[in-house]
C-alpha cells in the first residue's frame, strides 16, 4: 500500500516464487509531486469605508504563495481588497496543481456592508422668528435617514425643530452601526438670534422744569439696550434724555431692531410724556416806593389757572417768607432796595419763581441839613449862600432872619456885619413822595475886635510894661507882630501872641523914649485870608 505524502519515493520491486527455484520480480519506481495547497476557505466582513486589505493573510492554513485571484465578480485581481470599489460575495484563490496533481482552490465569502453615514458637522445661525426646518438638512454631507437627534440636555427630540422654542446648543445626529460598521454621529450647532424687546409701555408727567430725564428705566419688562428714541415729531431724542423744558408732550417712542439674522425685526414701546407748564408768574406792588415807614400791598397777578396751591413771598427785608396767594400789605421800616421773590406751585405740583431786584424802594426820611459859605461870615465876608445838602429832597423853602422866604436848593442872603451876632436861618425840605423836615439854625457873624494901647510904660512896676495887641478871634499859628523905629528899622518881631514888646532894643539894651510904629499879621477864626493892621505906640520911660 504506497500513501501518497507519507510513503517514501524509491524504487519497489515486486517478487514471484513458485517454489521449483523459477522466481520472478519487477521494479516499481514511485515518485510523489507536491499537491497544490491554496489554503483553507474563510469568512470575512468589511465595511465600506475600510482601507484596502491584502486577503492572502487572512486564509487559513499554509497556502502557497503565487496563486491567482478571483473577485465575486470573476474578475482577476492583485488579492488586495477595495471595500469601497469591490462588490461582497465569493472570492477565490488558486493555487494551479502539477500533473498530475489537480488545482487547489480556497473561497472566501466576503460580506461588505455599506458604512453609514451621519453627514459632517455643521452649524446654524437663525432669527426665532424663522420657519419650522429639518435639523438633518441642516448638517453637511448626505447623513442617513436613519439616525436618531439628541438635543442639548441629551433628550432624544425629533428631526423637526421650532427656532420659535427650541434651545440654542449642540444637537448630536446619531446613525446606528451596521456591522462592521460603527455607530457614527455629527454635530448641528444650533445658535438663535433673539427677537428684539422694546420693553413695556409707561407713562410720565413730569414739570417743564423737572430737569433731564432718562426715558430707558421708565419701560416696563426687559428692554433691550441700544435701541433709538424718536420724539412725536419723529426728530432723535439724543442720549434717550428728555429735557421738559425744550420739548413737548405725547408719545415718546423706543425703537429696537434685531441682531444678527433678525435684523428684519423692530419692536416699539412708547413713554407718554405729559409735560405740564410752569407758572407765568406776576405781582405788583403799590406803592413800590416811598419814604420809611413804607407800606406796601402786594397782589399775586399770575394767571388763576397757575394757583391754587401755595403762593410764597420773600419781600427781601429779612422777614422771613409769607404763603399768600391773595393781596396782603406789608410795612418796610428801613431805607433801601428790596428784592421780592414770589415762588409759585401749581394745582399739578410744578414750582417757578420769580425775581423781582428792586422791587421796592424805600427811601430815607428828608433831613433839613444845609451848608452856608463863607463859615463862618465875618465882617467884610458876609455875603451868604446857602445850600440844601439832603439828596433824598427836591423842594427846598428857605425863611431868612428878616422872614423873607426864598425857593430852591441854594439861596443868598446878606448878614450885617458891623456887630457880632446870631442869625436864625430855616430850611423846610420835601422828598419826591411828599416827605418833610425842618431845621432852624443859628449863623453867628464874626467881626474883628482888634485893640491895642497907644502908650506903654516898661518901668518894672508891672503896670503897662508890655505892648501887646489884643484880638478875640485869632488863629495863633498865623500871628506875627513887629515893631519899628521913626527910622523904619525894626526893632522887635515875634510869632507867639502872648509875647509882647517890652521896649528893648534890636541889639539889647533899651530903646529910647519915643514913637514907633507897630505892624500886625494876623488871620481870624474861620476865615482863609489874613489880615494886616497897624499903628503908633509910645515908648515912654
Amino acid at each position: 500500500m504506497f500513501t501518497p505524502g507519507t510513503t517514501p519515493d524509491a524504487p519497489y520491486r515486486y517478487s514471484v516464487d513458485n517454489g521449483g527455484g523459477c522466481a520472478a520480480q519487477a521494479i516499481l519506481t514511485i515518485s510523489t509531486v507536491p499537491h497544490a495547497d491554496a489554503g483553507g476557505d474563510t469568512t470575512l466582513a468589511y465595511c465600506s469605508w475600510d482601507y484596502p486589505d491584502p486577503l492572502f493573510q487572512h486564509i487559513p492554513g499554509n497556502p502557497q504563495n503565487g496563486g491567482l485571484w478571483q473577485s465575486s465578480t470573476g474578475v482577476t485581481f492583485n488579492g488586495t481588497l477595495d471595500p469601497g470599489t469591490m462588490f461582497p460575495g465569493s472570492f477565490k484563490y488558486i493555487i494551479a496543481g502539477t500533473a498530475p496533481c489537480l488545482n487547489d482552490t480556497a473561497f472566501l465569502q466576503i460580506a461588505i456592508p455599506q458604512a453609514v453615514d451621519a453627514g459632517q458637522d455643521s452649524s446654524i445661525v437663525m432669527c426665532r422668528d424663522a420657519s419650522v426646518l429639518s435639523l438633518k438638512t441642516m448638517l453637511a454631507g448626505t447623513p442617513d435617514a436613519a439616525g436618531t437627534w439628541a438635543d442639548v440636555n441629551g433628550a432624544t427630540v425629533p428631526d423637526v425643530f421650532d427656532p420659535a422654542t427650541g434651545a440654542i446648543g449642540v444637537y448630536t445626529y446619531t446613525v446606528p452601526a451596521v456591522l462592521p460598521c460603527p455607530t457614527l454621529s455629527a454635530v448641528l450647532t444650533v445658535n438663535l438670534d433673539v427677537l428684539p424687546i422694546a420693553g413695556l409701555d409707561s407713562s410720565l408727567v413730569i414739570c417743564a422744569n423737572g430737569g433731564d430725564t432718562p426715558l430707558f428705566p421708565l419701560l416696563g419688562g426687559t428692554p433691550d439696550v441700544g435701541g433709538h428714541w424718536l420724539s412725536p415729531l419723529d426728530s432723535t431724542v439724543a442720549n434717550g434724555i428728555l429735557d421738559p423744558s425744550t420739548v413737548i408732550s405725547g408719545g415718546y417712542r423706543y425703537v429696537t431692531i434685531g441682531p444678527g439674522t433678525c435684523a428684519h425685526r423692530s419692536d416699539t414701546a412708547i413713554v407718554d410724556v405729559h409735560i405740564d407748564p410752569l407758572p407765568v408768574i406776576t405781582f405788583t406792588a403799590d406803592p413800590d416806593s416811598g419814604c420809611a415807614p413804607l407800606e406796601v400791598t402786594f397782589t399775586n397777578t399770575t394767571d388763576p389757572i397757575y394757583v391754587g396751591n401755595s403762593c410764597v413771598w420773600d419781600l427781601g427785608d429779612g422777614t422771613g417768607t409769607l404763603d399768600a396767594c391773595a393781596s396782603f400789605t406789608h410795612e418796610y421800616t428801613d431805607p433801601g432796595w428790596y428784592h421780592v421773590k414770589l415762588k409759585v406751585t401749581t394745582p399739578q405740583g410744578c414750582t417757578d419763581q420769580l425775581i423781582a431786584p428792586g422791587s421796592v424802594l424805600v427811601d430815607p426820611q428828608p433831613v433839613s441839613t444845609f451848608a452856608y459859605t463863607p463859615d463862618p461870615p465875618t465882617a467884610g465876608n458876609n455875603n451868604m449862600v446857602f445850600t440844601g445838602t439832603d439828596p433824598h429832597a427836591v423842594e427846598f423853602f428857605w425863611t431868612m432872619p428878616d422872614f423873607s422866604q426864598q425857593e430852591g436848593q441854594q439861596a443868598t442872603y446878606t448878614l450885617p456885619d458891623k456887630i457880632a451876632d446870631d442869625y436864625m436861618v430855616c430850611l423846610s425840605v420835601r422828598d419826591r413822595y411828599g416827605c418833610g423836615d425842618t431845621l432852624c439854625d443859628n449863623i453867628h457873624v464874626f467881626v474883628d475886635n482888634l485893640w491895642a494901647p497907644t502908650a506903654f510904660t516898661p518901668d518894672g512896676n508891672d503896670i503897662n510894661d508890655v505892648f501887646r495887641p489884643i484880638t478875640t478871634d485869632m488863629a495863633p499859628e498865623d500871628y506875627n507882630l513887629r515893631i519899628f523905629d521913626r527910622w523904619g528899622h525894626l526893632v522887635f518881631e515875634t510869632t507867639d501872641p502872648e509875647k509882647g514888646w517890652d521896649g528893648s532894643g534890636k541889639g539889647g539894651g533899651k530903646a529910647n523914649s519915643g514913637i514907633y510904629v507897630w505892624r500886625l499879621e494876623y488871620r481870624p477864626l474861620h476865615t482863609a485870608d489874613k489880615l494886616d493892621r497897624y499903628g503908633h505906640v509910645t515908648l515912654l520911660r
